[in-house]
Parts: C-alpha cells; sequence; structure tokens
C-alpha cells in the first residue's frame, strides 16, 4: 500500500519554474498564489490535519484559525487542546461523568465552513466568514473547537499531498501561457489548451488516488453493507473504491 506523504507546495513550485526554464526571483509570489489555487480546486480531505484550540468568544463572534477548512466539534468552555478522547467520546454520544449534555455542543461532522446553523448548549450560532456566530452576546467566554486545517512548513508554505504536485505543475504552466499573451512573447493557443487539458486530467488523477480506500477502510464498508440474513454480502476483496 503506497504512503502518500505530505509536502511542501514549494517542490511543485520550484519543479514549474525549472521545467520552464524561468527565474523564480521575480514571480515567486504569484506561482505561490497559483499553486495554492490549484491545490484548493483539487481538493483533499487527507491534506488536513486534526487540530484543536480554545478560542475567547468577543460580543458574539468566535474568529476561527486562518488555515481551518472543516469544522468537527465545539465543546462549550476552556477543554484544553489536549482533549482529543473528550471529542471522540461526544462523536460518539459517550457521555463521561466530567462531560455532560448541557455542556456540551455538537456541529455535523467535516462540515464546510459556509454550513448552515447549530445549536450549542442552547444557543444557536453558524459559521460567517471563518467565523463561530451566537445568536446572543457571549463576551469573554471561551469555546474548544475542533476542526481540520491545512499544515504548513517552517517558511508559510502550505502543505500538500505528494500526489497533488504534478497537476499543480501543470496549472503554473497554465496560467503562465495564458499571462504570456499580454507579453512581448505570445504562446500559441494550442500549447494553453494542452496545459488545461492535462491539468484538468491530473487533478482527477490526484482526487482519485486520494479517494482510495486502505484494507481497514474497506473492512469498515464491508461491515457495514453486508447482511448475510437479508441475503445480500460484499467481499473484502471487492472492486469498491468510493
Amino acid at each position: 500500500m503506497a504512503i502518500n506523504k505530505l509536502v511542501s507546495i514549494k517542490e511543485a513550485i520550484l519543479s514549474a519554474s525549472e521545467d520552464m526554464g524561468f527565474d523564480l526571483t521575480r514571480d515567486k509570489p504569484t506561482f505561490a498564489m497559483w499553486a495554492v489555487r490549484a491545490e484548493k480546486d483539487i481538493g483533499s480531505y487527507y491534506s488536513y490535519k486534526r487540530k484543536r484550540v480554545v478560542i475567547t468568544i468577543k460580543g458574539c463572534i468566535a474568529e476561527l484559525p486562518s488555515c481551518a477548512a472543516y469544522l468537527k466539534g465545539v465543546l462549550i468552555g476552556d477543554q484544553g487542546c489536549d482533549c482529543g478522547e473528550l471529542f471522540n467520546d461526544f462523536y460518539s454520544w459517550g457521555y463521561g461523568s466530567n462531560v455532560s449534555q448541557q455542556e456540551v455542543g455538537l456541529t455535523v461532522l467535516t462540515s464546510t465552513l459556509d454550513a448552515p446553523s447549530f445549536t450549542l448548549a442552547g444557543t444557536r450560532y453558524e459559521i460567517q466568514d471563518n467565523s463561530i456566530v451566537f445568536a446572543s452576546n457571549l463576551d469573554g467566554q471561551k469555546v474548544t473547537v475542533e476542526y481540520l486545517g491545512l499544515e504548513e512548513d517552517c517558511d508559510g508554505f502550505v502543505m500538500i499531498n505528494e500526489n497533488h504536485i504534478p497537476a499543480i505543475i501543470e496549472f503554473i504552466m497554465w496560467k503562465f501561457c495564458i499571462r504570456s499573451r499580454f507579453s512581448p512573447i505570445k504562446m500559441e493557443l494550442g500549447d494553453i489548451m494542452m496545459h488545461q487539458k492535462e491539468y484538468f486530467r491530473l487533478a482527477s488523477d490526484s482526487r482519485a488516488l486520494d479517494a482510495e480506500l486502505t484494507p481497514l477502510e474497506r473492512e469498515a464498508c464491508v461491515s457495514m453493507l453486508m447482511d448475510a440474513t437479508g441475503g445480500f454480502g460484499l467481499n473484502v476483496g471487492s472492486s469498491l473504491n468510493w
């Protein structure tokens, strides 16, 4: 089973500049912007890391970290950042003695940050502009949030799945060719279309590889779908690959 590592998006930027024989000194910010745009377009749940943060509410707003992409859960109060088991128990509704149903609130699991409104400890809230906006003033109170967010390297560049690099390289080349239409040295329309087509092909391949099931995930699917008493089942070695 292949291991898909997280690598810096810098690798795609440098590879694209080398393939084009282009001096990256001047256009590095532009290439970086294109690379991040391509990564967002490709998208991958497996590019994100599970993180937790304690946020102080200002008025009725709890601002989420800028790297947040998926909001997993919200707990009332300062539960600390080392509270993974608490969130796990909460997701499974296995409330312990130190967690009551009145003290915690839950969003839809892996809901995107444009999700509809939810209820937290009796208070309505919704996600707006990368912030949790409560229906009432909770100024000074704290919430503990678990989310999935992008990782960054020591230079502040986004970390991406290693298999996304070829697609991002093609995206940078495609955008560079488009920009050349407004410069003295113009790229042919055929070259532009070639890079565009190749990007879409590689982006689709990247998404497919991201979604490939591991043996354990395949067995989990089998356990959910197989019902011997109902007369149907699914072979663990089948080609199920959602």
